[in-house]
């Protein structure tokens, strides 16, 4: 029999609440539309609303209008002055520290520096100050206790910045840089740090001199042989360590005795990807990988024999690369004290006056092979020494500034008191008086 639509069904089969609908609403303490809020019961989860407050200046939240930075404020840089000028604010420039005099708080700019002034007990620049301290000694010599030349070392805090830890949706969460310290050796031409790699110049201001590796590699540095020295504990870093590695320290008169050590330079031929003897001379870009091209001298011959270079461009000619740069002759020489010394036997031809102008120049009228020997053979110019430092406060972009001992190459008289020559790779103007030629 077919079961009526309104007939009973089994029993079993509906389950009725056991409560009124609304009562487990009210066991969780939750208020309905027709009943007020229920008191709270014993370890029930209450929703509390939540206390309004003043919004925060600075909201970390990632929703925020304001950039998002670390809660921790990083440690700002001390703010420091020159004690003898009184330029303000120049923890951020390259500067000079001495920790000795004024109870450790003295420093000095760059300019104030390079003009001589130094701090209360110095002498001179680099190995000139050892020689005034004992010529100024009287007759029966300085006390025990009296204190020696103070040496003033080169530092400088970085910029704050912020800098990016990791995208967070459409936002970027930032944190703001520590700062830290700068201290040691810096390239006199760029004005980097260069404790990783620091090539030392015996000759300029007095043995207080030095530069970069990537500035060394284009031809930013001065004509005197240098030779690599790296900070202690780096190089034991980076130093293939072949026993018995013993580090040779080099004393330097501008950085602090027993921390730099001798630095083994090796070259690899780009063409053939050997290694080139350290006593053998090799063909040097300026220009292609940063300055970081090399050619052994069999390899570049070969590129000549074989066309890819033409024979003008080669050797005896405008001495180029594949790329059609000039290429300088490099070669190293031992140092009876130990370590090598990177020297330049053969500059570019045509020196730093003649600009590339892109191709070959071989391939334009009236340059060819024999004219690029003539122009080498002609050589760079005339020659000067400084005999004083020129580094002129405010000078402008033609001027060239250089320090003494300096060897200044393919120099022209403009005027009866003014020459133009080329140091470190730039072309500039200094007085006459500054100089004398070769």
């Amino acid at each position: 029999m077919r079961a009526s639509s309104t007939s009973t069904r089994d029993a079993q089969s509906i389950v009725l609440p056991a409560s009124h609908p609304l009562e487990a609403i009210r066991r969780q303490a939750g208020p309905t539309n027709n009943s007020s809020p229920a008191l709270p019961t014993s370890g029930a989860n209450l929703a509390v609303e939540p206390q309004h407050t003043v919004r925060p200046a600075a909201s970390l939240a990632a929703f925020a209008p304001e950039p998002v930075t670390d809660a921790q404020t990083a440690q700002l840089a001390p703010t420091i002055n020159c004690n003898r000028c009184g330029a303000a604010r120049i923890q951020h420039d390259l500067h000079y520290h001495c920790p000795r005099c004024r109870n450790g708080t003295f420093n000095m700019c760059q300019p104030c520096y390079r003009e001589g002034q130094g701090c209360d007990h110095w002498y001179s620049f680099g190995f000139k100050a050892e020689e005034r301290y004992y010529a100024n000694a009287p007759p029966s010599g300085w006390p025990a206790a009296y204190e020696r030349p103070h040496l003033l070392t080169a530092r400088r805090f970085p910029k704050p910045g912020i800098h990016i830890i990791a995208p967070t949706g459409t936002a970027a969460q930032l944190q703001k840089e520590e700062e830290e310290e700068e201290e040691g050796a810096f390239c006199e031409s760029c004005a980097s740090p260069a404790n990783d790699c620091y090539w030392y110049c015996l000759y300029c201001l007095e043995g207080a001199w030095g530069y970069c590796d990537r500035c060394v590699r284009q031809g930013r540095h001065c004509t005197h042989p240098l030779l690599p020295v790296a900070q202690h504990h780096l190089s034991t870093q980076q130093q293939p360590q072949q026993p018995p590695f013993v580090a040779t320290f080099v004393p330097m008169p501008h950085l602090k005795p027993e921390s730099y050590v001798l630095w083994a330079v090796t070259t690899d031929c780009d063409i053939c990807s050997r290694q080139i003897a350290p006593n053998s001379s090799r063909f040097h870009c300026l220009a292609c990988s940063g300055g970081d091209y090399d050619v052994c001298t069999e390899c570049y011959h070969t590129l000549v024999a074989t066309g890819k270079i033409r024979e003008a461009d080669g050797p005896d000619g405008w001495r180029r690369c594949l790329a059609g740069h000039r290429m300088a002759v490099v070669g190293f020489r031992d140092v009876q004290y130990g370590g090598q010394q990177r020297v330049v036997v053969r500059e570019p031809v045509g020196g730093w006056r003649h600009g590339e102008g892109g191709g070959s120049v071989a391939a334009r009228p009236g340059l060819s092979s024999s004219s690029a020997a003539a122009v080498e053979q002609k050589g760079p110019g005339s020659r000067c020494r400084a005999m004083y430092n020129y580094f002129p406060r405010n000078g402008g972009e033609d001027d060239l500034a250089f320090p003494k001992n300096a060897e200044i190459g393919e120099v022209r008289e403009e005027t009866a008191e003014w020459f133009s020559g080329v140091y470190c790779g730039r072309l500039g103007l200094f007085p006459a008086s500054h100089v004398r030629k070769l």
